[in-house]
């Protein structure tokens, strides 16, 4: 990925190693200036309907690079919770110098969801059959994975919603299964929207190959079996 921009006469030339990143990974590369000047190198998080109309308060600076001379090389490792890229907003490399973030070049990361997060999106689809629907960030850094129900038998069933995180060394999970059921105070077949939660926190390395990090599926197929089975059990599946 690479990135030019033009600021008071001084022309920085950014260069990304990759194309897109997952939380955790490491983002390098390399600025340039001509002619030489200082530059900056900043990680931030900007909301994108404010970074197009240059609002002073569209970004939100992470970290900052340290740089020497040009070509400045720098580095940013990603944390195992930092924002996925969605509609409404992502991760950004502001480059060049000055005051005013605005004004900076902007280079807007494509930050993909945590290799976990995809494995566990392809078992739900693959195997117990939701629908994948949507994919963004969520509140307090999390995940959120939007799924419409795998057949006529999850019966009032509108959406499973499923919000992720690492923290500890173990992934977090809230099932939040968004459901029609009937409204006893209007009487008749009256229905009501409402909301059931199961949380669950798995250790990482229980639910992984240990030969390539990957997630388990046989062991996390499992785990995922009790959860629908705690939401059966509580009579949601069929009332």
């Amino acid at each position: 990925m690479k990135g030019l921009s033009f600021q008071n006469g001084v022309e920085f030339k950014i260069t990304i190693e990759g194309e897109s990143w997952s939380p955790g990974d490491l983002i390098k590369g390399k600025v340039e200036s001509k002619p030489i000047a200082q530059a900056q190198l900043l990680l931030a998080e900007g909301t994108d309907k404010k970074v197009k109309i240059k609002s002073p308060d569209a970004f939100v600076v992470l970290e900052e690079a340290i740089t020497q001379t040009s070509p400045y090389e720098w580095n940013f490792q990603l944390p195992v919770d930092a924002r996925i890229s969605d509609k409404s907003g992502a991760l950004y490399l502001l480059y060049g110098h000055g005051e005013n973030l605005e004004k900076l070049g902007q280079l807007r990361l494509n930050i993909i969801p945590h290799i976990h997060f995809k494995d566990m999106m392809d078992l739900l689809t693959a195997h117990f059959r939701f629908s994948l629907k949507s994919i963004s960030a969520g509140k307090s850094k999390t995940t959120e994975v939007k799924f419409g129900p795998p057949s006529k038998d999850w019966k009032m069933l509108d959406e499973l919603v499923m919000f992720l995180k690492i923290k500890d060394d173990a992934i977090e999970v809230k099932f939040q299964f968004h459901r029609q059921e009937v409204d006893a105070t209007k009487g008749g077949l009256a229905t009501k929207s409402v909301k059931r939660e199961i949380n669950r926190t798995w250790e990482i390395k229980k639910i992984i190959h240990n030969f390539n990090g990957r997630i388990d599926k046989e062991i996390l197929t499992a785990e995922i079996d009790k959860v629908v089975a705690e939401y059966r059990d509580a009579g949601w599946l069929s009332s």
